[in-house]
This record gives structure tokens, C-alpha cells and sequence, in this order.
């Protein structure tokens, strides 16, 4: 039922934009909303007009508003909706609009797409599952402002959303069946809801410029990025045994002058840190494995990489020392960020960090 009703609204959404010249031709993102949450309440709210499917057991309602603010709890499996005229029960909701505001537990963001809410079962319990339907343009533009902040090179922008639309055409589905990608860093940030005109105009600039790697069977898409690669870069082989084409180990002077270049930090010696430290290999050691069951029991602003190159026990804390911030492969964001200010062009930042993959333009640029 659920699946028909998403039918529906996609064909009516296509049916009510038609294919003009300009228009956003690529297919539109799925995106999960709060991820990082475990949403059980949530408010949508449009001063716009809007067109809302309240799907029960019984039948689909659809109906066109000037107005709505919706309430949808999760009850038993269910959704208890309530709208600005009733309470019922439901399976699903869809909104679609303009300009929809979706807000959770202090959390907010703005979709103009279309939104659906679903009752969910995770390993957290039983929550809501939100996902929006936007273009990729809309897509791009909100990563890229939520993974970058203001002040940044222009080059170095541009650069970045080109690694950012290669993760998205690298990694649609990763949340199949219901969405392409999260709003959280599992995949990339994608929780700004007002995207600036430089960002805008970085977005529509990476459009021109490809970063690819032919392999033997089809084309790759290089698509990494961390904060600070602490001297050199990794290969996906090198932090996940994974041959993914188009990545080099390269050297980088560019960063290590900037935060995180290298690192210490301490946390309390508990039994459960001791355990984990007791697991490690032998310093010093690469391994994301390590800094995630840090990150999930302490925090991750702990072991800020997969990088550890010391570990010592004083005072009743663990102090912990390694270089890099994220995971070290493709783009060092540091590194990027010098260069765009040295005058290097975003085509010349993606051929430094990667030599291996070939940087082409569209016809005309």
C-alpha cells in the first residue's frame, strides 16, 4: 500500500512539472532524516501550500491545503496523526510542498520535495522513519553547506561538491529500500537548511568538472573526503581492505599547519575503555574499527582518526595521541582549503589528491 501510494504522488509530481529546457533532468535523492535520532514525535508545519496523502488501513485521503501543520507520533506499530482538523490513525503520510518545515526534538529542517513519515522498528525501538524526495540540486547545495561553513575558498568549494556528487551516484541505495543516503556523517552531512549563494554557486560551477577512473568494469567515482589527513592520505584498501579504484596514498604538506594535524586527548580509564584498548594492535596502528567503539562508548571527539600513534595510562585516564582527523582517504579538506588559498583551481585539488583518476570537463568549459 505504502508503495502505491509513493507511486502515486511521484506521478502526480511529474505530471504537474513538465519536462522543460533547464530543468533537472537526474533522478531525485531519498533522503533519511534525523538519522542520528531516534525520532518518535514529529511536527510538519508549511505556510505554502501543500498537498497531503494520509494513508489508513481502510483508504487513502488526499487532499490540497494553503495551509497544514501535521503532528505523527509512533502508537503501537502505528502513526497517531493529528492535523489541524482531526486525529486518526495511520501507515503513512506523505507531504509534499515548496517549503516544508520538519521539525523533531529540536531538530529542524526544510524540504521542498515531498515528505514521507512511516512507523519503524530499529534496533533503537520502535520510532518514525522520515524521508524526503528532493532534486539533487537541492541535494548537493545542502551537503555541501552542512560539510563546509562560511568563509571557505571558492575552489576549494568546488572541488568538494564534486566529491560530493560522486559519493551520491557511488552510493544511492546505501539505505535501500527506503532511501538513497542519511542526513548524518555514515553518509554526508545534509542537515543545513539554508544553503548560502556562494554554495549555490560552487554546486553549479562542480557540475562542469568530473573525477572518474575507468576500470575493467565500468567507470568508478572517487569520492572520500576527511577533515585532516595528518601528513598523507590512505587508499580505501589501506582503512577498509576494500580495492576501490581511482585513490592514492599521496603525501601532504598542505596541512600541517592546521587543527588536527596531530592530536591528543584523554578520557577515564573504565573497565569498558580498558577492554577496548586491550583489543588494540600494537601501536601505532590504523584502524576505524578501533575509533568507533571509542567514539560509541566515550564520544567521538576521543580518537578524532583511525590513526593511533600512542597510547599511555596516567593519572586514571587514557591518553591517546594519533594524527588526522576521519578516516585519511582521498581529499584532505585542510590540504584543499591551502591550496584554493595559494590560487590553485578546483581541477588542480583534485589531481593532488587524486593522481591516479582522471579530472575532464563538460563541453564548453
Amino acid at each position: 500500500m505504502l508503495a502505491t501510494l509513493l507511486l502515486c504522488c511521484a506521478m502526480l509530481s511529474a505530471a504537474a512539472i513538465p519536462n522543460t529546457p533547464g530543468r533537472e533532468t537526474t533522478p531525485p535523492v531519498r533522503l533519511l532524516l534525523f538519522a542520528q535520532a531516534t525520532p518518535r514525535s514529529i511536527t510538519i508545519s508549511s505556510s505554502a501550500p501543500v498537498t497531503v496523502a494520509i494513508n489508513t488501513q481502510e483508504k487513502t485521503e488526499r487532499k490540497r491545503l494553503p495551509r497544514t501543520e501535521i503532528t505523527a507520533t509512533e502508537s503501537g506499530g502505528m502513526l497517531r496523526v493529528g492535523t489541524m482538523h482531526a486525529t486518526m490513525n495511520a501507515t503513512a503520510v506523505v507531504v509534499e510542498g515548496e517549503r516544508i518545515i520538519v521539525q523533531s526534538e529540536g531538530r529542524k529542517r526544510e524540504v521542498a520535495g515531498s515528505i514521507t513519515i512511516t512507523p519503524a522498528i530499529t534496533l533503537q525501538g520502535k520510532q518514525l522513519q522520515v524521508v524526503a524526495t528532493i532534486t539533487q540540486g537541492r541535494y548537493l547545495s545542502t551537503a555541501l553547506a552542512s560539510e563546509s561553513t562560511s568563509g571557505e575558498p571558492f575552489q576549494y568549494l568546488v572541488a568538494l561538491s564534486v566529491l560530493q556528487r560522486n559519493y551520491l551516484q557511488a552510493h544511492r541505495n546505501r539505505h535501500q529500500p527506503d532511501a538513497d543516503l542519511c542526513d548524518n556523517t555514515h553518509c554526508q552531512r545534509a542537515d543545513n537548511i539554508h544553503p548560502s549563494k556562494t554554495v549555490q554557486r560552487a554546486v553549479a560551477a562542480a557540475a562542469k568538472i568530473r573525477l572518474t577512473e575507468k576500470t575493467t568494469d565500468g567507470t568508478a567515482y572517487p569520492c572520500y573526503y576527511s577533515a585532516n589527513c595528518g601528513g598523507s592520505t590512505l587508499t580505501p584498501k589501506q582503512v577498509w581492505g576494500s580495492n576501490e579504484a581511482g585513490y592514492s596514498a599521496v603525501a601532504c604538506n598542505f596541512c600541517k599547519r592546521e587543527q588536527w594535524n596531530r592530536w591528543q586527548r584523554a578520557t577515564p580509564a573504565t573497565p569498558e575503555v580498558e577492554q577496548v584498548v586491550r583489543q588494540a594492535p600494537p601501536t601505532p596502528f590504523i584502524s576505524d574499527d578501533f575509533k568507533i567503539a571509542i567514539g560509541r562508548m566515550v564520544g567521538f571527539n576521543v580518537v578524532l582518526s583511525n590513526t593511533v600513534e600512542k597510547i599511555e595510562r596516567r593519572e586514571g585516564k587514557f591518553w591517546f595521541s594519533g594524527r588526522g582527523f576521519g578516516h585519511r582517504v582521498g581529499l584532505c579538506c585542510a590540504g584543499g582549503m591551502t591550496l584554493a588559498k595559494r590560487g590553485r583551481l578546483a581541477a588542480e585539488i583534485l589531481r593532488t589528491y587524486f593522481p591516479d583518476a582522471s579530472v575532464s570537463f563538460a563541453a564548453g568549459n
